[in-house]
């Protein structure tokens, strides 16, 4: 993780910062939402499989945290994928998600 980050700063000359969080099997995550900020995911172990929507808000503000209903989920703009160990994803700030797994691996 500390190598991802380094290599994530040395790329766009930015300080960035890493958290980590341990999903059990059958669980959410989180409930939809988007960040203010720009987020690398990388899936360390296991699979977790992630629903993804288009921002509703472009470009968000620190003030302008957002936690969505599934009712207000823009259904034909979201996505659903699954991440493995080793795997990668981008959202630009404002991206709506939501993490959850599956079974244990």
């Amino acid at each position: 993780v500390y190598r991802f980050v380094q290599s994530i700063e040395s790329l766009f000359q930015h300080v960035s910062s890493a958290n980590l969080y341990f999903t059990p099997p059958f669980n959410e995550g989180f409930s939809p939402h988007h960040d203010t900020h720009d987020t690398f995911i990388l899936q360390l172990e296991g699979s977790k499989v992630w629903m993804v929507c288009d921002p509703v808000i472009q470009f968000p503000l620190s003030f302008q945290n957002g936690h969505y209903n599934k009712s207000e989920l823009p259904s034909k703009n979201c996505k659903t994928l699954v991440m493995n160990s080793g795997d990668v994803l981008y959202m630009p700030a404002g991206t709506i998600h939501s993490p959850f797994t599956v079974a244990s691996s």
